[in-house]
């Protein structure tokens, strides 16, 4: 074994193997099989294993496909090991994964002897966007904040390294990056500025002294506009700035001094990007505009940590700085916002949804948490938060309200996960799942086939994640699943995939049935693929029942020698079946189990009967019985 996990919202956990196989082990070490639930697993060893928070998996490791289906050392797993859909990782990775992590804004963290990902240069460690979305593509790696801070200085790609002095001044770039100097000196880093006044959303030019085209880092710049005018900086930064996204890091640790002549508005000047200061990076887009930008801030802390978005500088009625992002419906939106205005005055902070006002602020509140319902048809919902001024009285000084959002989260509304049927019987089985968020209640449908047509009982329940189903006929298939229902009046329901059980005490007999075998061919001794192997052989060596020979779990069975012992290696995997090795002189019998050592099994079941070497031939064989 060299990966292991607990499965999410259960009691089991997985395995992965050196050789590519993965098993799915209860808490009383008993395997569920088969395993992949179908197909086959991995072509190389597993690395490590991961839970996400949609109750899938991600395995990692030295593979190369997964079902024989090309997946580079990475593979999305549904719980029942088969390969999942919705995260694309493309190419993977050119080498080895070593280890898998989440980091708090839901970025997967990966290391390991590979140098890119999905044909990108990386290194040994890459940090790539969300995958905690179940229809995400992750796309390509985002650089982390050292490798942002060379990008942005212009320093080659084989020169990225961090104990590399690409500008031989002797200070290596972690160093450089620490104390906010350039690891690119012998290089021209130029930076360009605009700005501009706005004014009734009419844009007039503003003055830059000294002019030029672009300026060199701690350049002192003075710019100079009409009064009573606001003042936009546009282009702060280094040439390949987005003003969406903010200031590469090279320069928000070491920005252009900027004197501004008479009272007025920098707006949208902040160097940091509005999803690195809400925590939503690689989660979320936002975009902004108005009379006045919004802008990500790190100086504030909200309710969610350090940084918030932040909007301000107002200048008179009618004016407004929105923000915007988009979700997929339907879920719960929640955040953490604040107003801060004179009493009396006539400003707001508004959040819509596809148009329609959720909420307001209207009078100085500190932050203050909020949750709406998102609903509608499933797909992309505009979110906008929207700071104005909406009357004249009373007048304010320029910039006097200020907008904060923090700790911004949409959960969607998913379907619950079912678990394994417990505690079957003959006419009662014990059925659970996961909580879905949101749901205030959920709805049990039970039949005797999986397109539920056949016996369908449809069972209304509160706010429960089990339920004991009674009445069943022993030995009958029984297809169940789970329909969670969204909060009281906004109509969202979300169904779990289903699952079937067989109504019976006989753990063969389930076996079999999960298998595939057919009901006439469910009996201990017949052999159902023909492969040499009984039923009952074939369930207590935990083989495919279904399948022609089979692929031991653990320890195959092995008769070794010794000069003065006869040893047979084999491993206990059932509870409810005996094993006994038995010896004889000739094939054909008489076998007796008397002076066999049947030895005590081992933590996993491995046991080693023996028994002292005699002249003359010996066999040893492996009985079963129940």
């Amino acid at each position: 074994i060299t990966a292991i996990v607990p499965v999410p919202n259960s009691t089991d956990f997985i395995v992965g193997n050196s050789n590519g196989s993965i098993d799915r082990i209860t808490a009383s070490g008993g395997r569920i099989t088969p395993f992949p639930a179908t197909g086959t697993a991995a072509n190389n060893n597993f690395s490590k294993l991961l839970a996400l928070p949609t109750g899938n998996l991600l395995a990692a490791g030295a593979f190369t496909t997964y079902n024989n289906v090309a997946t580079n050392r990475i593979a999305h797993l549904a719980p029942n090991g088969t390969a999942a859909t919705g995260i694309n990782f493309g190419t993977g990775f050119g080498f080895t994964v070593n280890s898998l992590a989440l980091d708090a804004q839901g970025r997967l963290l990966v290391g390991g002897s590979f140098s890119d990902y999905r044909g990108t240069a990386v290194g040994r460690f890459a940090m790539i966007n969300t995958v905690t979305t179940p229809t995400a593509d992750p796309g390509a790696p985002a650089p982390d904040t050292l490798t942002q801070y060379l990008i942005a200085a212009g320093v080659p790609v084989g020169q990225r390294g961090t104990n590399d002095d690409p500008d031989g001044d002797g200070s290596i770039n972690f160093d450089e990056f620490t104390n906010g100097t350039n690891p690119n000196s012998a290089a021209s880093v130029a930076f360009v500025l605009t700005a501009s006044t706005l004014d009734d959303n009419v844009p007039r030019s503003a003055v830059l002294s000294p002019a030029a085209a672009t300026y060199a880092p701690g350049t002192a710049v003075n710019v100079s506009a009409p009064a009573n005018t606001g003042l936009t900086l546009i282009g702060w930064a280094p040439t390949d700035f987005d003003p969406l996204t903010g200031y590469a890091p090279a320069v928000a640790t070491n920005p252009l001094p900027v004197t501004v002549t008479g009272n007025r508005r920098l707006v949208g000047f902040q160097g940091f990007p509005i999803a690195d200061t809400l925590h939503t990076t690689g989660l979320f887009n936002w975009r902004t505009g108005g009379t006045a930008l919004w802008a990500g801030v790190l100086s504030v802390t909200g309710p969610g940590g350090a940084g918030v978005a932040r909007a301000t500088a107002l200048n008179g009625p009618g004016e407004e700085a929105w923000l915007e992002t988009t979700v997929t419906a339907p879920g719960l939106l929640t955040f953490d916002w604040r107003l801060d205005v004179p009493a009396g005055a006539s400003s707001r902070l508004e959040v819509y949804a596809n148009n329609t006002l959720l909420g307001a602020l209207t009078s100085a509140t500190a932050f203050t948490s909020a949750a709406f319902n998102i609903t509608g048809s499933a797909g992309p919902i505009p979110i906008r938060y929207r700071l104005t001024r909406v009357a004249t009285s009373p007048s304010l000084p320029n910039s006097q309200e200020t907008a904060y959002l923090s700790n911004f989260a949409f959960a969607p509304f998913i379907a619950p996960i079912l678990q394994a049927a417990t505690a079957i019987g003959n006419t009662s089985a014990s059925l659970s799942w996961t909580a879905a968020h949101g749901a205030s209640a959920y709805t049990l449908q039970v039949a005797a086939d999986a397109s539920f047509t056949t016996g369908l009982q449809t069972i209304p329940l509160g706010k429960v994640t089990a339920y004991t189903l009674t009445g069943l006929t022993q030995n009958s298939s029984y297809t169940y699943r789970v329909t969670a229902l969204g909060p009281v009046g906004l109509g969202l329901t979300a169904t779990s995939a289903s699952r079937t059980f067989i109504a019976t005490t006989n753990l063969l007999t389930s076996f079999l049935a999960a298998a595939g075998i057919p009901a006439n061919l469910r009996g201990p001794n017949d052999d159902a693929d023909n492969d040499g192997l009984d039923n009952l052989l074939e369930y207590a060596l935990d083989l495919n029942p279904n399948g022609s020979g089979g692929t031991f779990t653990g320890t195959a069975p092995t008769l070794v020698t010794t000069p003065t012992l006869l040893s047979f290696t084999y491993r206990r995997v059932r509870n409810d079946i005996t094993y006994e090795v038995q010896s004889a002189a000739t094939l054909s019998g008489p076998w007796t189990s008397v002076g066999v050592t049947q030895g005590a099994p081992g933590p996993d079941g491995t046991t080693t009967a023996s028994i002292p070497i005699n002249p003359g031939s010996q066999f040893l064989r492996l009985s079963v019985t129940r």
